[in-house]
């Protein structure tokens, strides 16, 4: 058996767990047992931890910790508003989550040592799995499994996360990790930069798990959406904004009106009460899962937003899109900016300065189509030869 880390468990997010759905199917489909691991990254803080980061943070700077406080006086008011809409859209995420072959047990890093009894080898990837900011010690050394022997098989498939924001003792300890790895590839071009000579030569880039999954699945997919059909109303702009700015809600807007369509948007989509979000488009959904996600791309007839997944959906569907840069210090740059380039797409990024001529363009997808073929077979080949020892006969 095949043990899968990826951000599976109770990660309520919607690329999370549609990328970590595929990634299991498609090495599934290569003749090898596998099933993700139980393991919550971000499980809360206790009540002492919370404050003593908390004292940390102010001592360290002092107004900024004030600001985050009083931001999440607000997101903790304004998500009773919310609330059951919230706890509809977590029920939806767990009944998909739960579809995903997993481990019968959690792990976490008092026990994940005992996992090793059960697993001959180990595949982690692919979303955000080595960004040192969003996974947290000791955590991150679980995902660039360092409690996994030089004996036993590692591959990493599609990591993301790693950047020129990664520290230099990060990057050390990047690097010495690897070493041990049978295969190596990473999501973005720009990852590839931060791997010294030797773990560069014998890595690639590859395709983000979800486009190993053929369109009519994922269509087939999204048929299972228990969202009502008035929710879409006629042709529409599907806008699903994950950063907390009242410009980006503002651009996509114009965009819209630029185009004569309503807007049904995704709100509150940190899983948290977002106050640009209130009274934002024509048709507001809180409650809502993957199937809706893809339901609401595949049939609109464009979509504004500032989510990899979004954009890697958009595409698979051809349905025109404009990505929205967000300004929260969450940067999209490596993660979208290398797709768009790949697939001749960089016209839809969407900028306020740009004209109204500009938003009314739709992209042309037949380049983007040849591209992702053939990025597609040389994913799966890389996927294949990686796992070619445990393949059952």
């Amino acid at each position: 058996m095949t043990g899968i880390i990826t951000l599976y468990y109770k990660n309520y997010n919607l690329g999370g767990l549609l990328q970590a759905y595929a990634l299991q199917r498609s090495v599934q489909s290569m003749s090898v047992e596998c099933e993700q691991l139980c393991i919550w990254h971000y499980r809360p803080e206790t009540y002492m931890m919370r404050i003593r980061n908390k004292a940390r943070r102010f001592r360290a700077a002092p107004l900024r910790e004030i600001g985050r406080t009083a931001k999440a006086l607000e997101n903790r008011w304004g998500n009773r508003s919310v609330i059951a809409d919230l706890t509809e859209r977590r029920q939806r995420m767990e009944e998909f989550m739960h579809c995903i072959p997993h481990s019968e047990r959690e792990y976490g890093p008092d026990n994940i040592h005992e996992c090793l009894k059960k697993y001959d080898a180990f595949i982690t990837g692919s979303d955000q799995v080595w960004n040192e900011t969003y996974v947290k010690d000791p955590y991150l050394g679980i995902n660039l499994l360092e409690f996994v022997p030089e004996h036993i098989l590692k591959i990493a498939y599609a990591a993301s996360g790693i950047d020129d924001a990664l520290s230099g003792s990060g990057k050390m300890r990047l690097n010495a990790a690897l070493a041990s790895f049978r295969s190596i590839s990473v999501r973005e071009r720009s990852a590839l930069r931060m791997l010294d000579p030797g773990n560069r030569e014998r890595s690639r880039s590859v395709l983000d798990p979800v486009f190993l999954v053929d369109r009519q699945h994922w269509e087939k997919l999204s048929s299972a959406s228990q969202m009502p059909e008035e929710t879409k109303g006629g042709p529409f702009a599907f806008v699903y904004l994950l950063g907390d700015e009242k410009k980006s809600r503002d651009l996509a807007r114009r965009i819209a009106a630029l185009r004569g369509l309503e807007i049904t948007a995704f709100i509150h989509a940190q899983n948290v009460f977002c106050r640009w979000d209130q009274n934002f488009g024509d048709r507001q959904v809180a409650a809502y899962g993957p199937a809706d996600f893809l339901r609401m791309i595949k049939d609109s007839s464009i979509v504004i937003t500032d989510s990899f997944h979004a954009v890697s959906f958009s595409i698979l569907f051809e349905t025109p899109f404009f990505v929205i840069e967000r300004a929260d210090g969450d940067s999209i740059h490596s993660r979208i900016t290398d797709l768009l380039d790949d697939t001749d797409l960089r016209m839809c990024m969407a900028r306020h300065r740009q004209t109204e001529e500009y938003f009314l363009e739709n992209p042309d997808f037949s380049r983007a189509r040849q591209v992702l073929k053939r990025s597609k077979e040389d994913s799966e080949k890389f996927l294949e030869e990686a796992l070619y020892p445990l393949r059952r006969p």
